[in-house]
């Protein structure tokens, strides 16, 4: 993959930056944990609303507009993981339709399976 290719993957998040990569049908953010204003509960019980950042990722060197649901985080490796926000939440929508409007405009990065030796 070229450098120009991979400038097209990277994107907004909060105060710093990230990238979409391509999973299956899905879209998701990879970042920094640090890019995250905090960090979201550490239960599997967590509400949408708690694991949800509002205005989180917009396009590079645009203000953050767009909100997205953090579905991974580890604060030891500093990595997070952001995918579309839940739809069927009402207050979340917009949000849920806007997601997916700027990812797809975004070129992911192609990450390989890992191999072993």
């Amino acid at each position: 993959m070229k450098l120009d290719d991979v400038k097209k993957a990277i994107l907004t998040v909060g105060d710093g930056r990230g990238f979409v990569i391509a999973k299956d049908y899905r879209r998701p953010v990879i970042t920094a944990g640090h890019c995250l204003p905090s960090l979201p509960p550490s239960h599997p019980a967590s509400d949408t609303w708690e694991t949800t950042y509002p205005e989180i990722i917009s396009p590079l060197g645009v203000k953050p507009s767009i909100s997205a649901e953090c579905i991974f985080v580890d604060p030891i490796a500093d990595l997070a993981v952001l995918d579309e926000p839940d739809g069927q939440e009402r207050y979340l929508c917009e949000q849920a339709d806007a997601y997916p409007d700027l990812v797809d405009e975004i070129v992911p990065l192609k990450i390989a399976k890992a191999t072993e030796g």
